[in-house]
């Protein structure tokens, strides 16, 4: 998940949503990520893994919303590229400088950060549509 939108004040907005926030915190890459980022330990349990520990089906509304009250939106940008669509096409360059050639689908000899930046635009989804499910989830 990338957070996209024309303005950092929107950016700020998204990552306080505790849809980004759980998200953040639920799907982080391992139990060491926040303390790499000179966190405090995962809100869930100091050797959270996701694979290993997330069952959605066994959190009640309280107990997620207690992991979200511990997740700062710090950890919503650590965890997914956050900015303009010209800032994420930037953050998201390097990667796609990676793919190897010999890679068909890897081709970076059209892809530059303003066609990145141009594509994402053409298929965002609008920030009010976006915002409006994920309340609508999260209050289920």
């Amino acid at each position: 998940m990338n957070i996209i939108d024309e303005t950092e004040e929107a950016i700020e907005e998204i990552t306080q949503h505790p849809v980004a926030r759980w998200d953040s915190a639920a799907v982080i890459p391992g139990p060491y990520a926040y303390e790499s980022w000179g966190m405090p330990p995962h809100p869930i349990r100091d050797d959270y893994s996701y694979p290993n520990h997330l069952i959605p089906t066994e959190w009640s509304r309280e107990d997620a919303m207690a992991v979200i009250d511990k997740t700062p939106p710090e950890v919503v940008r650590r965890a997914r590229c956050c900015g303009t669509p010209e800032n994420v096409a930037s953050q998201l360059q390097p990667y796609i400088e990676a793919i190897p050639e010999s890679n068909p689908a890897g081709s970076t000899s059209s892809t530059t950060p303003a066609s990145s930046a141009a594509a994402a635009s053409a298929t965002r989804t609008p920030r009010s549509t976006t915002c409006s499910t994920r309340a609508t989830t999260c209050g289920r």
